[in-house]
């Protein structure tokens, strides 16, 4: 399979967890040395071959949009959309692809996250969309430093692939919560979405009732899992959840190590 060249970035939600700060800047332009946290991403984007970024925002976040729609010509392209709705992340998604009918994998990034080592995961992560006829999420092994980090996240079961190293069988995908997990795995926000099953996203945005609150990835993910359709990877390099205080004070603390002489 061909290359990964598009990437959404749904970064429409309210940023509960940084109120009442995020009242008056996105948490997407929180500096992590010198720079915004979502440059950080765009950057490693463009290290790993991604020519195509759709940012998908809400019209309460003037100075992230005016930031992403000035980069439109830079590398990777970033084309800005707006989503009026908080109607939670699938939307935001089926609205960025509105009008793709996409031959290779979509890469699904979310803002909050920051990598480490930069690119060197996402390239490997990548590599492994290539090898695969399914969607594939990105999954961590749990530490002590991460679980402190961590916001609420679903309940997978998970198991290692028999015979394919580094990838995981899905078994099922519980209820997101703030729970201590059995297992030693937690899925990040980064997955990339097969072009066979973009019919099965649409399809869940169209039918979703509106009284059942915001439709997340995990309705998306559980119904590819019954399908047979979804695959995880172990990421190989650390990933810090930054959408919360002390992820970014985490995530600050290892880009200072990480910049060191």
């Amino acid at each position: 399979m061909a290359r990964v060249s598009l990437a959404v970035i749904p970064a429409a939600g309210r940023g509960k967890r940084w109120r009442p700060l995020s009242r008056y800047i996105p948490k997407e332009m929180l500096p992590v040395g010198s720079q915004p946290l979502i440059l950080h991403l765009l950057r490693s984007l463009h290290q790993v071959g991604v020519s195509e970024v759709i940012a998908v925002v809400h019209e309460d976040k003037p100075i992230l949009a005016e930031f992403l729609a000035a980069r439109g010509m830079a590398i990777p392209h970033v084309h800005v959309m707006y989503h009026d709705q908080r109607d939670g992340v699938l939307p935001a998604i089926a609205r960025a692809l509105q009008d793709e009918h996409p031959r290779t994998p979509v890469l699904v990034v979310y803002p909050d996250n920051f990598f480490v080592t930069g690119a060197r995961g996402l390239e490997r992560f990548l590599e492994a969309v290539q090898q695969s006829e399914q969607t594939l999420v990105a999954f961590v092994r749990l530490t002590e430093e991460l679980l402190q980090v961590s916001g609420a996240w679903a309940a997978w079961d998970v198991r290692p692939a028999p015979r394919r190293p580094h990838f995981l069988e899905v078994m099922s995908v519980g209820e997101k919560g703030m729970w201590r997990p059995r297992s030693p795995w937690k899925s990040i926000g980064l997955w990339a979405l097969h072009p066979r099953d973009l019919p099965v996203l649409r399809r869940l945005v169209t039918t979703w009732p509106a009284d059942r609150g915001e439709l997340e990835d995990v309705y998306l993910f559980r119904e590819l899992a019954r399908q047979r359709r979804l695959l995880g990877f172990v990421f190989p390099d650390p990933v810090i959840d930054a959408g919360n205080p002390r992820g970014y004070i985490l995530a600050w603390k290892k880009f200072l190590e990480r910049e060191r002489p």
